[in-house]
């Protein structure tokens, strides 16, 4: 969003001059490095000048700070230094839980004074063992609990592999050994789910190398990872990748869980300038007018996320062929002069005209019309003049005229950093890359030895991309067979085993708020088959961990002792969040009846790849015996989700919840028993006066 407007006078071009005949005329000695020119009131000379548009966007400071994303604890500032405000936003990695500063607002206790959990994260996974027969994988720990301590480093062993156990954490390297040929590259486990990435900063700086006690056989080690140089780019305090074990069977995805009480939602007032926070635990609050005073209007900025440009006059023009002139606003108060040329009196001998200069006089200026006012709280707009021809207009504030040609919009394109202005009048063009050149990759410093992972460093103002060393570049999770493959450009890609693990019970689900005003029903979309719901499967016993292995090399020899350990090279700045939009969208019949009568409150948020959608449904029609399912979600979830739902007139007698199906736009309704199976909600479930308020957060890869 928009920092700041600098309010600083900028160079010019030139002056316009405009002739007795209605020519309008540049004079100007400057050359125009910008062929985008914008015309510009100097009050000094009383006069209009021509000026670079790209002049004009330099006033523009633009910073983001509504979201932090970083490991707890939570920060107590923004990321270039100023208090945290109201609503401020800040994505806990350890936990995966987002929280909302609230200042104090909130009474009730809560884990970090002045942030209340707004969105509760998944569980962690269960702790990792050392080499050896590998023991059954223990249960995922519940939402939003802390990731269990790693289990203790195994030694590797020689001879014949046994089954493979999970691999413990990357130990230090022993100092370098005599060159012996290179061992087998080692098995990579699967990662955990990666966690929400920041834009990548600009490097970090590389600890220097360290020297540890030489091995006894002096035979060099596998080749470790060098400093910390392996993905571009700081990510937060991030340790060094080292070789991934083999991540314990992932335990079952359970619900989203009850959602508890905490904010649900919020509104901006444009009349007003006040924000509506609601929320279903009785902490809802109103801020105060947050549009500050009203500022002249701004030059177009390039699209990002500045907010709504406030109602105002937006342009005026002289048609020389009737003496009227036309001002144009977006807030109903546009309008016409009269003729305002006056009586034509006898033609004056011309003056002669002075030589040309930078706002040099071109001859003596007659006497005529000097300016002009309007007075918004009356609609009078009063010409002045040095020819005893000055008057006021009466109030012009009458019916809007139709809207003059200009500039109708903009939008930026983030592939090639240009911004295209729109219009209707012939006059839109397009800027060059706005992004400024890539910097130059920073020399990396000597390689340092491994040091304990330190906090991730606050959230900071993206940097210029340096280039991209070699690394992982990417990862993509496969839905049907729960394998991700990971991508690089340095010939280390590979593909995990599947991570799913089975299915987890389905928890509670939370209270619904109440319902919103009803609007109407969208198109019916086509009825496609039904799918078999399957059953929950239990979770299994936790197993017993596997016994640790020998410590081994891939080469012939012993391995060397574990050099000391290295500083943490100093954490690059994060980048700036711009994944956001907000909107609404339309509900579609798939199966189980026709049509609703109404349809309300059809909105939905997108932060970064978390969706939340609400809706309110009234009378469905021809409700039929098939299961309800619905469709029409804004972003395909990457999974199934569980959201809340508060039904009204419907046959169930356990926790009405729904569910979206992984990939697709649809979601389903089911009666879910308590510490039980689910059966589907179908059409005649639903009574007279039926209602369903619905609420569903979930992810994307959109």
């Amino acid at each position: 969003m928009a920092k700041g407007y600098k309010n600083e006078k900028v160079d010019n071009n030139g002056g316009f001059l405009i002739k007795s005949t209605g020519e309008v005329s540049l004079t100007s000695n400057a050359s125009m490095n910008d062929p985008n020119q914008i015309v510009t009131y100097d009050s000094e000379y009383g006069g209009l000048n021509s000026t670079d548009l790209s002049s004009l966007f330099e006033q523009f400071e633009f910073i983001s700070d509504v979201s932090q994303v970083k490991e707890a604890p939570p920060p107590t500032t923004r990321t270039n230094g100023e208090d945290l405000e109201v609503g401020d936003l800040w994505y806990d990695l350890t936990t995966k839980s987002q929280y909302t500063y609230h200042a104090g607002i909130v009474t009730f206790a809560t884990v970090y004074p002045n942030w209340v959990i707004s969105v509760v994260g998944g569980g962690g996974g269960g702790p990792g063992g050392g080499d050896g027969a590998t023991g059954a994988t223990g249960p995922s720990g519940s939402p939003g609990g802390a990731t269990g301590p790693s289990g203790p480093p195994g030694a590797t062993g020689f001879g014949a592999s046994g089954a493979t156990g999970a691999t413990g954490p990357r130990g230090f390297e022993g100092n370098d050994g005599e060159q012996g040929a290179t061992g087998d590259r080692g098995i990579v486990g699967a990662p955990g789910v990666p966690g929400t990435t920041g834009a990548t900063g600009e490097d970090g700086s590389t600890g220097a190398t360290g020297v540890g006690a030489t091995g006894a056989t002096g035979i060099e080690g596998p080749e470790g990872a060098t400093g910390i140089t392996g993905l571009t780019g700081g990510q937060g305090a991030t340790g060094v990748i080292g070789p991934v074990g083999t991540t314990g069977a992932t335990g079952p995805v359970a619900a989203t869980g009850a959602t508890g009480n905490g904010f649900t939602g919020g509104s901006y007032n444009p009349a007003t300038g006040i924000v509506t926070f609601t929320s279903d635990d009785g902490l809802g609050f109103e801020t105060e007018d947050i549009r500050g005073a009203t500022g002249a209007t701004g030059v177009l900025g390039p699209i990002g996320t500045t907010g709504a440009t406030g109602p105002g006059f937006t342009g005026g023009s002289y048609d020389n062929t009737t003496g009227i002139v036309e001002f144009t606003s977006d807030d109903g108060l546009g309008f016409e002069t009269d003729d305002i040329r006056g009586s034509t009196g006898a033609t004056g001998i011309q003056g002669p005209v002075g030589s040309t200069g930078f706002f040099g006089t071109t001859g003596a200026t007659g006497p005529g019309f000097t300016g002009g006012d309007y007075d918004s709280q009356t609609g009078i707009v009063e010409f002045t003049s040095d020819d005893g021809l000055g008057f006021e207009t009466d109030d012009l504030r009458g019916a809007t005229g139709a809207t003059g040609p200009g500039f109708t919009g903009g939008s930026y394109d983030f592939a090639t950093g240009e911004v295209e202005f729109t219009s209707d009048d012939g006059l839109g063009f397009e800027t060059g890359d706005l992004r400024g050149a890539t910097g130059l990759t920073g020399t990396t410093g000597a390689t340092g030895l491994f040091g304990t992972t330190g906090a991730t460093g606050i959230q900071g103002p993206i940097g210029t991309t340096g280039a991209t060393g070699p690394g992982f570049s990417g990862g993509s999770y496969n839905a049907a067979n729960g394998t991700v493959e990971f991508t690089s450009n340095d010939g280390l890609g590979f593909d995990t085993d599947d991570i799913r693990g089975g299915t987890g019970a389905t928890g509670p689900i939370g209270p619904v708020g109440a319902s919103g005003a009803t609007a109407a029903t969208g198109s019916t979309g086509p009825i496609g088959p039904d799918g078999a719901t399957g059953s929950t499967g239990p979770i299994g016993p936790e197993g017993s961990t596997g016994a640790t292995g020998a410590q081994g090399n891939s080469v012939t020899g012993g391995t060397g002792s574990t050099g000391a350990t290295g500083e943490q090279g100093a954490t690059g700045p994060a980048g700036t969040f711009t994944d956001y939009a907000e909107g609404t969208w339309t509900i579609g019949i798939v199966n189980g009846g026709s049509s609703f009568g109404s349809a309300a409150n059809n909105r939905y948020v997108k932060i970064g790849a978390q969706v939340t959608v609400w809706i309110t449904l009234s009378n469905l029609a021809n409700g039929s015996g098939s299961n309800l399912v619905l469709s029409g979600l804004p972003f395909n979830p990457n999974g199934v989700y569980v959201g809340s739902v508060q039904a009204t007139n419907y046959d169930y007698t356990g926790t009405f919840i729904v569910k979206t199906v992984a990939n697709n736009d649809r979601f389903r309704f089911y009666d879910q028993a308590a510490n039980g199976g689910a059966t589907n909600i179908v059409g005649n479930d639903a009574g007279t006066g039926n209602v369903l308020t619905i609420c569903i957060t979930y992810f994307t890869n959109e």
